[in-house]
């Protein structure tokens, strides 16, 4: 909510933020990456997004194009420690600094019968959602303590939830 007087609080101008899974899915709806994305640069952050597909990126970032914002588009899997450590590279070195990392990247293929997940397939989730968490957090912390500041948030939907186990 704004002041009194009705002028705009831009709560993140000069904000440096730093978006995965900024992509959308097919869809109607917006997603979490893509609203994320849309509200920080409303609030006056510098934008690095990322996504494992350009394509997908590429909508969120010509959505905020016609809204005045440039942002930073960089493919990443953040299962890929190189790909973390380029993302945190490349997003420091175009602004000087990270204050926000909002990790919006999660995968849930596990629906159904846990005796009947492959383990490739566990082995996939557990990288994407618990090491992916930690490694582009391992990589952005440094920046942040040497700034001493910085936010870090991991986000998770309902999707993570299918109506199948819901059920049980």
């Amino acid at each position: 909510m704004g002041p009194v007087d009705g002028s705009l609080v831009m709560r993140l101008e000069g904000k440096v933020a730093v978006i995965t899974g900024a992509g959308q899915t097919q869809g109607e709806s917006i997603g979490n990456g893509r609203a994320a994305a849309v509200l920080f640069a409303r609030e006056g952050a510098k934008l690095v997004l990322a996504n494992r597909s350009m394509a997908s990126l590429e909508g969120t970032r010509d959505l905020l194009r016609k809204e005045g914002f440039d942002v930073e588009c960089i493919t990443a899997d953040i299962s890929n420690e190189n790909d973390c450590a380029t993302l945190v590279s490349a997003a420091h070195s175009k602004f000087g600094r990270i204050d926000i990392l909002h990790n919006n990247v999660g995968i849930g293929s596990l629906d159904g019968d846990t005796a009947k997940i492959e383990r490739s397939t566990w082995d996939n989730v557990f990288n994407v959602n618990l090491d992916g968490a930690m490694l582009i957090s391992k990589h952005v912390l440094p920046i942040m303590r040497s700034q001493k500041s910085g936010s870090i948030t991991h986000v998770s939907s309902v999707a993570a939830r299918s109506d199948d186990t819901m059920k049980r």
